[in-house]
């Protein structure tokens, strides 16, 4: 999601489609916009330059990087511009500052690039101190980027003048799928993403279920012994253990 200019925000629909929509923020109302050439998976984002174009990537371990014209009537996708450096997957994500476009690669590397908009090429720049994976997310204030680097509570912020990263306070909880930042005045707003919400499925799904245990996408949850490694070695008690008390469980319990 992106705003496109003072009435409009744009949105891919995700999920391996195609799919393109603007929101009218006057009328409260959703219309299909032209699509892109590529299905758009996980890593899949937008940046809105403030002027006329919005900036995509299409992530699914794809390098595909191109621009939607607001303004055009026909053909608004721009499909010349230079492929990413490396496959965008898992936590790519995009922001647009004075001029630039900034990139996380995500899947679970810590690349991190920037796209001159008045160029034609990629430039490297100093790697995140984590590496980026699912939940990875970007935003500016107009100064700095901030940034989640996704599978831990881990914040961040870059410094393009300096070329420099710093580690923030920590997030509340880990971040997960469907993490996500942005800002509104001097606060950076963020959404934890969905590993708590998987849980809730899960027993929603099954009220016989006791224990539900949420992994990252490197863990394989049919390897028992992947998921008492992630158990001992990811987990943080005061934070990653939910107890929901006062529901109907198994009718085996006392």
């Amino acid at each position: 999601v992106t705003s496109g200019d003072q009435a409009r925000i744009f949105a891919f629909q995700g999920d391996g489609k195609k799919g393109f929509w603007s929101y009218s923020i006057t009328e409260n109302t959703w219309s299909t916009t032209t699509s892109p050439a590529f299905n758009v998976k996980e890593g899949g984002s937008l940046a809105y330059d403030g002027s006329r174009y919005i900036y995509a990537l299409f992530g699914a371990g794809t390098k595909a990087f191109q621009r939607f014209d607001i303004n055009a009537t026909a053909n608004p996708w721009s499909t010349n511009l230079p492929d990413t450096p490396a496959n965008v997957k898992n936590g790519g994500a995009l922001v647009y500052l004075n001029g630039s476009i900034y990139a996380l690669g995500g899947n679970n590397t810590k690349n991190f690039w920037q796209y001159n908009t008045a160029g034609t090429s990629w430039s490297a720049k100093t790697q995140t101190p984590l590496a980026v994976n699912q939940g990875g997310a970007l935003t500016t204030d107009g100064t700095y980027l901030y940034a989640f680097a996704g599978g831990s509570n881990a914040f961040m912020r870059y410094d393009p003048s300096g070329n420099k990263w710093e580690s923030l306070s920590n997030a509340p909880g880990r971040v997960g799928w469907g993490g996500a930042l942005t800002r509104i005045g001097n606060n950076i707003y963020a959404t934890q993403g969905d590993g708590k919400n998987a849980i809730m499925a899960a027993f929603a799904a099954h009220t016989s279920l006791k224990h539900v245990v949420v992994v990252d996408e490197d863990i394989d949850p049919e390897n028992p012994h992947e998921v008492e490694y992630a158990i001992a070695t990811r987990v943080s008690g005061d934070r990653d253990i939910m107890v929901i008390t006062g529901v109907r469980g198994s009718s085996l319990d006392p």
